[in-house]
């Protein structure tokens, strides 16, 4: 836990000192500093027994019950004379490099180390060192929004395709693309349908619509049914849920009012307003209609990370500097919380205690 707060404190140090004009090599410094950190871990994360016997079934000539991407990666580098823990570098460089890319490309120079720190407190960070393979098929999706950006569609799609060999649930990143595609169109907008989802959602936070999400089986991938058919799956992760995760809706739903209320002023300042709402309201519906639910957080948090992109638009709508000042570190402040209850003390991702590599057999 030690070194997490020591990384947390440096990056806010450096966001404070760093706000007028932002440092590009300091943020690639501390990039590559998170990167590091998360590659050398040693029984770090949840998952990280499950991917060390997955491993040890493909080295035994076996596919570990890998999609075809990751199991064509592990094999690679086994060819190449690399154990588990490259596994785990060769991802850890990926996904964190991904996301300083699309950083740099999305966010002023003087707000990314911020960013970097909400990154890291929207517990983003730390489900990359859990949910390896779907955090590699979204650094793919990273890169690939460029080109969405750039309103080239089948490059996109072709993305989507790439990432979804690594982790099938890229392709829920298809409904995305199909909603920037009709938002494109000349005097179309689907921002207002998107704002009475997210209401509805809202709506649906204090229902519990279990009972009829069971329908979706037949709508679903056949990996993942067994979550719904397999009664210790089905206990685990369709019955139960967590209600205290509503309360990490709050603060979501709040900025999507708050942005969906002043888009067309901030739509004029960023040329790319629309693709970063859109996103960002599959993301609050989702969560808000699903929160707690495991089977379902696969999806949505597909949608998490463009939170990054819109921190920034939420801080520059503020005119006055002391009001700026203010939402910072109410900002700040809330992050904070979210990590020192989910991950400090829930052991969220299950990254606590961290341990290193080094001193340890590894096959």
């Amino acid at each position: 836990m030690a070194l997490y707060i020591i990384t947390i404190g440096i990056i806010l140090v450096s966001a404070a000192f760093t706000q007028k004009k932002g440092n590009n090599k300091l943020f690639w410094i501390l990039v590559i500093m998170l990167a590091y950190i998360s590659a050398v871990r040693f029984q770090v994360g949840t998952d990280y027994p499950g991917y060390v016997r997955r491993f040890a079934a493909i080295k035994r000539g076996g596919d570990g019950g890998f999609e075809v991407g990751i199991l064509l990666l592990a094999r690679l580098i086994i060819a190449l004379g690399g154990n588990v823990q490259a596994w785990f570098m060769v991802t850890s460089v990926v996904i964190n490099a991904a996301f300083g890319y699309t950083i740099v490309k999305n966010v002023d120079k003087k707000y990314r180390i911020f960013v970097l720190f909400v990154y890291i407190c929207s517990t983003v960070y730390f489900s990359t060192m859990n949910a390896v393979r779907q955090y590699f098929a979204i650094a793919i999706l990273l890169f690939g929004f460029e080109w969405l950006k750039k309103k080239k569609y089948l490059i996109y799609v072709l993305f989507i395709v790439l990432a979804s060999l690594f982790h099938t649930s890229a392709v829920f990143m298809s409904i995305y693309a199909v909603m920037v595609f009709i938002d494109d169109r000349k005097n179309v907008s689907i921002l207002k349908g998107l704002n009475i989802a997210v209401m509805i959602s809202v709506v649906l936070m204090f229902l519990d619509i279990r009972p009829y999400a069971e329908m979706l089986i037949n709508y679903i991938p056949a990996r993942y049914t067994s979550y719904f058919l397999n009664e210790n799956f089905r206990e685990k992760f369709f019955e139960t849920r967590n209600a205290l995760a509503i309360f990490k809706c709050i603060v979501p739903t709040l900025i999507w009012f708050y942005i969906y209320g002043k888009r067309h002023v901030i739509s004029e300042k960023y040329k790319h307003f629309n693709l970063f709402m859109i996103g960002w309201a599959i993301y609050v519906t989702l969560s808000n209609a699903f929160y707690g639910i495991n089977i379902f957080i696969r999806v949505y948090m597909l949608y998490e990370y463009f939170i990054l992109y819109l921190i920034p638009i939420v801080i520059d709508s503020f005119k006055l500097k002391s009001n700026k000042t203010i939402i910072v570190i109410g900002i700040a402040v809330y992050y904070i919380a979210l990590t020192s209850y989910g991950i400090f003390y829930k052991n969220g991702c299950g990254v606590i205690p961290y341990d290193t590599i080094f001193g340890k057999q590894l096959f």
